[in-house]
């Protein structure tokens, strides 16, 4: 069974109260393994363990390829906050436009998701703004109706690009001298990753009901650490007031960090 046919194992549930299928792998619980989310109608955020052998091989190797950046925008053993998987099947609405956290000054949480199968538009793939993530004047004028920002994915006046890097680094801010909005839809090839600072605009798209198909990711989330903030973060396992949902099962709160070689050490 690889990470998307674990992932999909609970796929046909639908919306709580859950009856589980007679698989349901044992190190899933489905009482609490559900997270919340945006638009839930066809969609669902899944809690992944890391008991799980395909889980924690999976993010083994996406942090081969991420913690250089990841420690470079969070400083040294950031924590992690999430360990997820998204899932959205045809007929999911559009999201309305969010951050998952309000706006800092500096990053305080850095998401990779991870495509598990092909991805085109049609099937949703998640919409990302580039470069609001350090745009304080574009998160003070936000409405706080869920919606009432969705005019900011309006292509007729914005850019769009896919595969786009989603993150700018906060030293080279050039917001002030580029008020074109840059829209980023994460399609791509199974096993693509994109990273994302928590503080940028982003929505998952409409999985379409004709065209589109199951669409699953893998994501994961760090934080900074207290002692890289000076304290202002929070101790280890603490929700925060940050505004992340923090979709990470309950037992593996507080207890994992990221090494600058990019291992997951336990606290």
């Amino acid at each position: 069974m690889d990470l998307e046919e674990l992932v999909c194992a609970v796929w046909d549930l639908g919306d709580s109260p859950f009856t589980p299928p007679s698989n349901l792998p044992p190190f899933l619980d489905h009482t609490k393994l559900l997270g919340p989310i945006h638009s839930r109608s066809n969609r669902w955020d899944l809690k992944l363990s890391l008991t799980s052998s395909i889980v924690a091989k999976s993010l083994t190797l996406a942090l081969a390829a991420t913690h250089e950046f990841i420690t470079a925008q969070l400083g040294p053993s950031p924590e992690l906050v999430e360990l997820s998987s998204l899932i959205s099947v045809p007929g999911a609405g559009r999201q309305p436009l969010h951050s998952d956290t309000a706006y800092s000054p500096s990053p305080t949480i850095i998401t990779c998701f991870v495509l598990l199968q092909d991805v085109n538009c049609a099937m949703g793939p998640t919409t990302f703004i580039e470069r609001t993530h350090n745009d304080e004047k574009i998160h003070r004028s936000l409405g706080k109706e869920l919606g009432s920002n969705d005019h900011l994915l309006d292509r007729d006046s914005s850019n769009s690009n896919s595969n786009s890097n989603s993150n700018s680094n906060d030293n080279n801010n050039d917001n002030d001298n580029n008020n074109a909005i840059v829209i980023v839809e994460g399609v791509g090839n199974d096993g693509d990753c994109f990273l994302m600072d928590s503080r940028t605009l982003h929505a998952g798209g409409r999985n379409d009901e004709e065209a589109g198909s199951r669409r699953v990711l893998f994501y994961f989330s760090f934080r900074r650490s207290a002692s890289a903030s000076g304290g202002g973060v929070g101790k280890a396992g603490d929700i925060g007031d940050y505004g992340s949902t923090y979709s990470l099962l309950e037992e593996f709160r507080g207890s994992y960090f990221l090494s600058a070689e990019g291992e997951l050490l336990k606290n």
